[in-house]
């Protein structure tokens, strides 16, 4: 038997090519060079073939010499498939992604510097699923639905004919759904918040001695993060460690980050988790940013509080044989006591020169404390967490400091950036009370030196 083909178009070069064809006509066509894998996707509007146009081949490979290639669809679902590289063959499994966004209603996105777990809330309109395979509604029925705990969501903006920009992706928590209710709702939390925050470390309590950028992949792993979300930074430091089973893995890894000078573990809106070093290259850059007040962006809240505004710091040991004290400049028209002094413990080894430096840095910090502003304006999705912000009017520049909390609002309500700017932090430098927790932080209580 021999298969005659009405027309044949040659899309490029490779070896095991395969073609994955899903429901809303999108194709894709694979194929292995050099030990890679490599995509390229068409649209067959209508299931229309004659002479696609293909996008740029890409490099879609996660491993190296990888070998025996091949996938197949499943109907309703997505494709699996499979490969060998090195000694090691590995299962693929691509789950289709449903596009609720002609459904949207309204969504808000929230981050938070004082916590790496960021989270949304989602309400879509709850039409019947036009999907002939599909019963009840879109979002949330009696018996199926999209919007169930676990679920994951992505969020990604474009305007006009612009590359899709990613706001994130999470999880959902926790759907709500009324019967004859024209909407669905949800809500959730990232990775950070769900594979870290709500695990424990169980039975597997010990941590034995090794490179402690080690352990944070460990942890990451046994969360189910998958390691090729994972960047970690290297360190030269070794360590050992025994957690609590109650202890959460987020809790455990900060532990450990404490082994290090300025680092942290933060999520990219990929949902790639990295650790490392405030200055780590994988992290997002943080950048300062200039706004027009009354056009640009309005504020809609100010707090002005003399409650963590001092005159005076004193950076002294446990015994005070080390006490170092610096004035404060206030803001001009506050009226502080000459002898409201911050009062800061360091370790005890810190030397009299170090503790002097510490007292001009916090000196020099505490001059911006005390005022928080809240602006609202158009939708931003590139701020970031730590971000600065200066606000000009008619009176020229002012740098505010810090950008602490942002939400997203986007849907049928329209399109906003809310942020709140602390002035007590500067770009590269953080907060005073980030900058103070690092000066007296103190070893991991769960942390084990045994070499054997």
């Amino acid at each position: 038997m021999r298969l005659e083909f009405e027309k044949v178009q040659e899309v490029g070069q490779g070896k095991s090519p395969d073609l994955l064809h899903f429901y809303d006509n999108e194709a894709q066509v694979l194929s292995m060079e050099n030990g890679r894998l490599y995509g390229k996707a068409t649209q067959t509007p209508l299931g229309t073939w004659s002479q696609r146009k293909f996008e740029q081949k890409v490099d879609i490979s996660v491993d190296d010499d990888i070998k025996y290639f091949g996938i197949n669809l499943l109907g309703g679902f997505g494709a699996v498939g499979a490969y060998k590289t090195g000694d090691i063959h590995k299962l693929l499994i691509y789950e289709l992604e449903i596009d609720l966004s002609p459904y949207l209603e309204n969504a808000s996105i929230q981050y938070d510097i004082n916590s790496p777990v960021s989270s949304f809330d989602l309400s879509v309109e709850n039409v019947k699923n036009p999907d002939p395979e599909k019963q009840g509604n879109v979002g949330v029925s009696e018996h199926e639905s999209y919007l169930t705990p676990g679920s994951r969501i992505n969020f990604s903006f474009k305007m006009g004919d612009s590359d899709f920009y990613d706001l994130g992706r999470f999880y959902i928590d926790r759907s709500n759904y009324r019967l004859l209710d024209h909407a669905a709702s949800c809500n959730g939390r990232n990775l950070m918040g769900k594979a870290l925050k709500d695990q424990s470390f169980d039975e597997n309590t010990v941590l034995s001695y090794k490179h402690i950028h080690e352990h944070i992949k460990d942890i990451l792993i046994l969360a189910g993060v998958s390691p090729y979300n994972i960047v970690v930074q290297a360190s030269n430091v070794k360590a050992g460690y025994e957690f609590d089973p109650n202890m959460d893995y987020l809790s455990g890894i900060k532990d450990i980050l404490k082994s290090e000078d300025n680092w942290k573990i933060e999520e990219l809106v990929d949902g790639s988790l990295v650790a490392g070093n405030n200055s780590y290259g994988a992290f997002n850059t943080r950048s300062t940013y200039q706004f027009q007040r009354g056009s640009e962006v309005f504020s809609r809240n100010i707090v002005r509080d003399d409650m963590d505004s001092y005159r005076r710091v004193c950076v002294h040991n446990r015994g005070f044989e080390i006490q170092i004290y610096k004035d404060v400049k206030a803001y001009q028209g506050w009226n502080l006591r000459g002898n409201k002094t911050l009062y800061v413990t360091i370790p005890e080894g810190t030397t009299k020169d170090d503790a002097q430096k510490y007292a001009n840095t916090i000196a020099k910090q505490l001059e911006y404390v005390g005022k928080v502003e809240t602006f609202t304006g158009p939708f931003r999705p590139y701020l970031l967490i730590g971000d600065e912000a200066v606000i000009i009017d008619e009176k020229g520049a002012d740098n505010l400091g810090l950008i602490t909390q942002i939400r997203h609002r986007f849907g049928k309500g329209g399109f906003s950036t809310e942020f709140i700017v602390d002035s007590g932090g500067q770009i590269g430098q953080g907060r005073l009370t980030d900058y103070i927790s690092k000066i007296t932080q103190h070893k991991s209580s769960s942390r084990i030196y045994d070499e054997d």
